[in-house]
């Protein structure tokens, strides 16, 4: 996240793993897991992750 004044911080990494499937000619997700690398995720994110 960068703000305004320029100050960046990570606050979370890790990644998602998707299983997509063809359904009808169509990708769709059968599932999507996410894996996160960090111990403590901030609670009071506007954005979801």
């Amino acid at each position: 996240m960068t703000r305004k004044d320029g100050r960046t911080t990570i606050y979370n990494s890790g990644k998602y793993i998707d299983e997509i499937v063809l359904t009808g000619g169509s990708p769709r997700f059968r599932s999507k897991t996410a894996i996160f690398d960090t111990h403590l995720i901030d609670t009071m994110m506007v954005r979801p992750i």
